[in-house]
């Protein structure tokens, strides 16, 4: 008993040792790793408050430090790992600001800051040569100068799937700040040296993953409302996927999965007398009078509920009380949703139904679950399910016919099943109806149909053959080597450059919904030596101009192509992107041109183009004071009197200066001199 009591008092002495020793080993590693932080990273001195936090994951330790003035107006936010290396970088100052669009930094130059940022920063990315971060040209990007940009790890010349740095950066007066920097490299990774290549590989890809032809909805920016997108028809890899296949063997690989350590209801309403609803319309509208006759149209809450109580195995009971029902309008359908709940709240159900033609469209119910012991079903009961599940299906939408099986899953005692809308033939990939059955509650807990009805499709004639189809999907997307994580290390494996690729089903040709988008550097071959050459690869840099290969600086340039070129640079480059129609759409409802100003095709006069910048600029009502302005040009008195005061503000704010001390008003305006206009106004 006494040597039992000793050696209780001597633990209880040494406890606090042992406490104070673990805490102070937990302190002096992130003292290490904070020493480390500092040595790559100079912190403002205004930065005076600091506080820290550490994370574990997967057994794997980080720190995250910040830093921060006492007005909180400017921090910075810094995430390394147990040995010092940052893999997460954030910074911000408000008193940073900028009226420039354009900075006198080149490409070039914004790519030697980045590079030296990243060697500092995470030197063991770039200590061997054959095993580094690489710049990703596809990756530039540039949005009101901000720019980013995305380092690739490669190793033997070969691409790290999923290692690489990503990059922030913002330009204020010509001085370039890091923003924000994530990085994703694993250092410790292993690597199989095996570099042997089979001879078929191509042929072995595509018996990997075989391509299909589908329908998909056009994609379209801009819609108005009420307007529809169409659809198209094309071939991609089945289900979207193109994987990998090992380089030395052609077996299809699977991915190692790992983590990253990174940092109302209401009463009914008596409408009164007829007369009185005669008087009420009389105060209405023609638009209020539709809406009005549109909800009169739909089924009432009572025709909902009935359709939901005769549901196959819903199991709908006088247990349940209506708690919410909504009225809503969608993509210019009206749905109206009810939801229940019993009086415990143990049971919880919430349907949909399209509001003229009672068709369910969405059902999902919650309850408490007697017995939550997990089963695995067996054939005999999936296909019970199955047949349970095309009962509800039959009950619940007459579409029922047009889709097909895709997928059935069971997931412990529930069956999931995905069911996609064939036409023509064709997966329609965009329609669907998932469903999933209970099996021992013997329930549908959720359900969910989309389904379009005013969609045109292309009648599937003279499309191009699969295997033709494959070979296409190879040529735009050609098979690279990349570097895999997969049976615990990184192996050389093939896959396409772009997983995604699709190709129009009748030419073959690559679809891209988004082709228009401009997210590439612009080049152009015939500015060489021209007066403008320097300002209009200006705004190429910033992803402003067209992707033409010529810009032919000495045309006229059209009304559309000078207002595209304008809104991008005053506004955002993604005015580039727009269609014609949309484009206009867009700039006569905000009145920067009204509908008899509107000639696409035709040259725009100088002064003309002076008027649209003012508009733009939102300073029309001062411009329209011409009687206040004056201007000093040889050939002043050829300007419209009106247009007087547009062109007075230009050239006070230096955008327009004349040539030769003239303005040639009523020329027309070429393209290197619209770029000339909007480069002054972005660096102005």
């Amino acid at each position: 008993m006494k040597k039992c009591l000793c050696f209780l008092i001597v633990l209880a002495m040494l406890l606090p040792c042992l406490m104070v020793s673990a805490d102070t080993v937990a302190s002096k590693k992130m003292e290490e790793v904070l020493v480390e932080v500092k040595g790559k990273i100079d912190i403002p001195k205004e930065l005076t408050e600091f506080s820290s936090y550490t994370s574990l994951r997967n057994e794997k330790e980080s720190f995250t430090f910040l830093w921060q003035d006492k007005d909180g107006k400017a921090h910075m936010e810094i995430t390394a790992d147990d040995k010092g290396r940052i893999i997460d970088y954030y910074f911000f100052d408000s008193s940073l600001k900028t009226d420039k669009k354009i900075t006198s930094l080149s490409k070039t130059d914004i790519l030697a800051f980045v590079e030296r940022f990243l060697e500092t920063i995470v030197p063991e990315a770039f200590a061997d040569e054959n095993d580094r971060l690489v710049f990703d040209e596809e990756s530039w990007n540039v949005d009101n100068l901000n720019y980013t940009l995305t380092y690739k790890r490669m190793k033997n010349g070969i691409e790290v799937k999923d290692n690489n740095a990503s990059v922030r950066i913002a330009v204020y007066d010509d001085v370039a700040y890091v923003r924000n920097m994530n990085l994703s490299f694993k250092f410790d990774a292993e690597f199989d040296d095996n570099l042997m290549v089979v001879e078929d590989y191509i042929e072995k890809y595509k018996e990997a993953f075989p391509a299909e032809k589908i329908y998909t909805n056009e994609y379209k920016s801009g819609l108005s409302d009420g307007e529809k997108n169409n659809t198209v028809l094309l071939y991609r890899y089945k289900d979207g996927v193109a994987g990998y296949i090992l380089a030395s063997t052609g077996e299809i690989v699977t991915e190692d999965s790992f983590d990253e350590i990174v940092f109302g209801s209401g009463n009914t309403v008596n409408m009164g007398t007829t007369e009185d609803q005669a008087l009420r319309k009389e105060m209405l509208t023609e638009a209020e009078i539709k809406e009005l006759e549109e909800i009169e149209g739909l089924i009432s809450k009572s025709d909902a509920e009935k359709i939901l109580k005769t549901l196959p195995y819903i199991g709908f009971d006088n247990s349940l009380k209506i708690s919410h029902f909504d009225i809503i309008k969608n993509s210019g359908k009206y749905e109206l949703t009810l939801t229940y709940e019993d009086a415990d709240k143990n049971r919880y159900i919430l349907a949909t139904f399209e509001g003229k033609t009672g068709e369910v469209l969405n059902v999902y119910q919650r309850f408490a679950a007697a017995d939550t012991n997990a089963v695995e079903l067996s054939e005999e009961q999936k296909n019970q399910a199955k047949t349970k599940i095309d009962k509800f299906l039959k009950a619940a939408t007459t579409k029922h016919s047009e889709f097909s099986e895709e997928s059935c899953e069971a997931y412990n005692n529930v069956l999931n099943c995905r069911l996609d809308r064939y036409v023509n033939g064709i997966r329609y990939i965009d329609n669907s109806i998932t469903v999933r059955f209970d099996t021992k509650s013997n329930r549908i807990i959720n359900y969910r149909l989309k389904f379009d009805d005013d969609k045109n499709f292309t009648a599937p004639e003279n499309v191009i053959e699969n295997s033709v189809a494959h070979d296409k999907l190879l040529e735009i997307s050609e098979l690279t080597k990349i570097y895999v994580h997969t049976g615990g290390k990184y192996k050389v494996c093939f896959g396409v450059k772009t997983p995604g690729a699709e190709i129009d089903a009748f030419s073959g040709g690559k679809y891209d919904p988004y082709s228009n988008q401009s997210s590439i550097e612009l080049r152009y071959s015939d500015i060489k030596g021209h007066w403008a050459e320097e300002m209009i690869n200006k705004l190429a840099e910033v992803q402003i101009g067209f992707k033409d290969e010529k810009f032919m600086p000495d045309e006229d340039i059209t009304q559309s192509d000078l207002l595209r070129l304008f809104a991008a640079g005053t506004r955002h480059k993604t005015y580039l992107d727009f269609s014609e129609e949309e484009l206009y759409r867009i700039l006569m409802d905000e009145e920067i041109i009204p509908e008899g100003e509107k000639r696409p095709d035709s040259a725009v006069k100088r002064e003309d183009a002076f008027v649209y910048m003012i508009r733009l600029e939102g300073l029309e009502k001062v411009a329209k004071l011409s009687e206040i302005f004056k201007v000093s040009y040889a050939d002043q008195d050829v300007l419209t009197k009106e247009k007087t005061g547009y062109a007075a503000i230009l050239t006070g704010m230096n955008i327009i200066c004349g040539n030769g001390g003239k303005l040639r008003p009523l020329d027309n305006i070429t393209r290197a001199e619209a770029a000339v206009m909007l480069y002054n106004y972005m660096t102005r």
